[in-house]
């Protein structure tokens, strides 16, 4: 900071760091009442306890957030939730966003390409909220799902024996959206 006569820039820049760091100390300090459903840490704060969302049956099955997936895409909203309930091994992948090619999903759904989308909620102000299977990575036990960055990072050299494979699966996935005059956003 430049230095002025008077020191005034030094005394407010002073005063307003302190009473910053005041409020954040506060904030800190505040604790939820007993009985309030204290949010997760990456929880949205614009939604309360439940997902708000509807079936495309109409019903709405309540499911509780429970935390959101880490993404390399900085604005990514990838949330799982759960019927904690019920069935704690029931969960899914909830997404917000503001625009989605649902019609694109559900036609790469139907000839298996997608994962199965359960429903939706758009509520006035908020991300549209987007319910779908939840694709695990592969374990020890059990294949599973990932990204083919993460693919080609894992296996390194190994990988391109998959290229025929993958091209082939990229090229029938295009074939099915071409007939259907669709295009998909991230492509």
């Amino acid at each position: 900071m430049f230095d002025d006569l008077l020191h005034n820039r030094q005394e407010v820049l002073a005063r307003q760091l302190f009473a910053l760091r005041k409020a954040v100390d506060t904030l800190e300090q505040r604790s939820y009442p007993v009985g309030v459903n204290r949010p997760s840490e990456g929880v949205p704060r614009v939604y309360k306890t439940y997902v708000p969302y509807k079936t495309n049956g109409g019903e709405d099955p309540k499911l509780e957030w429970l935390f959101r997936l880490p993404t390399n895409v900085p604005h990514s909203l990838l949330f799982v939730a759960t019927k904690r309930s019920t069935d704690p091994a029931y969960e899914r992948l909830v997404k917000l966003v503001h625009t989605y090619g649902k019609e694109v999903h559900q036609l790469l759904e139907k000839h298996g390409y997608a994962p199965m989308l359960y429903g939706r909620q758009s509520l006035e102000g908020r991300p549209t909220t987007y319910v779908m299977e939840r694709l695990r990575p592969p374990t020890k036990e059990e294949s599973g799902w990932v990204t083919l960055f993460k693919f080609f990072n894992k296996l390194k050299g190994r990988a391109t024996g998959y290229s025929n494979t993958i091209k082939a699966t990229l090229s029938e996935i295009l074939n099915v959206m071409e007939q259907a005059n669709m295009v998909h956003s991230d492509l």
